[in-house]
């Protein structure tokens, strides 16, 4: 019995040993197995986090490109408004000196109907001072009884001069319009 007992114990020993070794290889397997299922998703997580990343850098480079051509179209616009606003500027600048050219024109002709004016007003003083020169001396002639007041030719001259049928005020008349 003792030595069945051994014999027993030997093959419980050795069937464990064969299970232990089943066990192992089967674990062992099982490992190999999931070792190689790990390596798969783990490549597959990989390839996942590589295709989100080319994704993630396709997303940026095409945000990139839309802001480019986004700043391209307001670059545009802005050079369209700085060209508008060079031309109205220049519009400005024309109009402006053909408004300072007109004023010049303007305060020019100013400047020669002053003038007329006052060589009209010059030549009008100059004659009615004439005149009065040749009054003065015609009333000293008359005074000095050298003629007598019916035969002046210059005192029927004035006599004329502020008769309804004459002509009043002519001397305002040469003036002209200012």
């Amino acid at each position: 019995m003792l030595q069945e007992s051994m014999e027993q114990k030997q093959r419980e020993m050795v069937k464990r040993h064969e299970e232990d070794i089943k066990t192992l290889t089967v674990s062992f397997g099982k490992t190999e197995k999931a070792k190689d299922l790990m390596i798969k998703k783990l490549e597959e997580a990989l390839k996942t986090q590589e295709r989100m990343a080319a994704r993630r850098l396709d997303s940026e480079f095409f945000d990139m490109r839309a802001d480019l051509a986004k700043r391209t179209r307001q670059n545009i616009k802005l050079t369209e408004q700085i060209r508008d606003l060079q031309e109205d500027l220049d519009d400005l600048r024309e109009h402006l000196g053909n408004v300072k050219s007109k004023r010049d024109v303007q305060e020019k002709e100013l400047k020669e109907r002053k003038q007329k004016f006052i060589n009209n007003a010059q030549r009008v003083i100059k004659s009615q001072q004439d005149h009065n020169d040749v009054l003065v001396a015609e009333l000293l002639r008359i005074a000095d009884g050298d003629i007598d007041a019916t035969d002046s030719q210059v005192v029927r001259q004035e006599r004329r001069k502020w008769s309804p049928s004459g002509r009043l005020f002519s001397a305002e008349r040469f003036l002209g319009e200012f």
